[in-house]
């Protein structure tokens, strides 16, 4: 036997035995397996910056798991939050499909030309994040007209000696709705350990407004570097008090603007579907020719110039 060969087979026997007794037993690989399993989840769904509970899309697990992939449900999410509403991500979802197809369809046995049918359906489609977008801002004009008055009160409680969380507490009994359930929910937070910081944080993306963002800066800067908290929250209050005095103004100023930029904006469509009701396939001309379709587009591109001048127009931030 050569040299070459004997050396072979030693480094071959030295290799089995260095494998055999450095491979990971049965737990190790258990192990591994568990932890790559669990990286997976967290990269797969972030969590939520809160210890209440797991925010999630759909009642049904797999469903669940199929939205959170899909881009834009987050943010669906957070409009579901904000709006104050119960429903579930997927009902939007699943909602929205269903609108679009019945408003295509409904559309479809009244009008021939594809561009409307398809107009309809994106508009029907739209409609449940419509809803949500006004109860939305209804939700955070009232809570922009309890703000001062929550801060007030937290001041008066501070004043009295109690602690800023007794105070934060005091306004989710004494403030009506729907501003008490925003700070019920901080304080709550506060209970199960979440840091100040965090928590206000979190009320913060459910109020996403700029009295909100200016109590939060006020409460932290405050925690960070000291200072009368009493005397910066009567300021706080002061401010909004006097924003909330010069937004009512405005919308008493800009009201016959606005009513305009409501009139301008719908009336061709009304008109539209009025002509077609009284004679119908009044459209066909206009859109199926290319020079209609032209126009029609060169119309929509001045029309949405015009609410784009008078939104700017009206749109004064304070």
């Amino acid at each position: 036997m050569s040299l070459g060969l004997v050396f072979l087979l030693v480094l071959i026997v030295c290799f089995a035995f260095v494998v055999l007794f450095t491979r990971p037993s049965q737990t190790d690989v258990a192990i591994q397996r568990r932890l790559r399993s669990l990286a997976e989840q967290e990269r797969e769904r972030p969590t939520e910056g809160t210890i209440l509970k797991q925010d999630r899309l759909s009642a049904t697990p797999w469903l669940d798991e199929l939205l959170f992939r899909i881009p834009g449900t987050t943010g669906l999410l957070d409009l579901v939050k904000q709006a104050g509403s119960d429903w579930w991500v997927s009902s939007i979802v699943f909602g929205s499909i269903a609108c679009a197809i019945f408003g295509g369809a409904l559309a479809s046995f009244r009008f021939e030309a594809t561009v409307v049918i398809v107009v309809a359906a994106i508009a029907s489609g739209f409609s449940p994040i419509a809803y949500l977008l006004y109860l939305r801002y209804r939700r955070l004009e009232k809570c922009d007209t309890q703000l001062p008055q929550a801060i007030e009160l937290m001041s008066r409680a501070l004043r009295a000696g109690h602690a800023l969380q007794s105070a934060i507490e005091m306004v989710s009994h004494d403030i009506p709705e729907p501003l008490a359930g925003e700070f019920r929910m901080v304080h709550e937070e506060q209970l199960l350990g979440l840091p100040l910081r965090d928590a206000l944080m979190n009320l913060l993306e459910r109020i996403p407004r700029d009295d909100m963002r200016f109590l939060t800066t006020a409460l932290l800067l405050q925690k960070e570097t000291g200072g009368n908290l009493v005397q910066i929250l009567e300021t706080t209050a002061g401010v909004m008090r006097e924003r909330v005095r010069l937004r009512g103004q405005i919308r008493i100023y800009t009201a016959q603007a606005r009513v305009t930029a409501w009139v301008v904006s719908l009336l061709p469509f009304a008109m539209f579907l009025l002509l077609n009701l009284v004679n119908p396939g009044y459209e066909n001309i206009m859109l199926n020719d290319s020079t209609g379709r032209m126009l029609v587009y060169i119309g929509l591109g001045m029309w949405a110039a015009g609410i784009i001048a008078i939104r700017k127009l009206i749109a004064i931030r304070i």
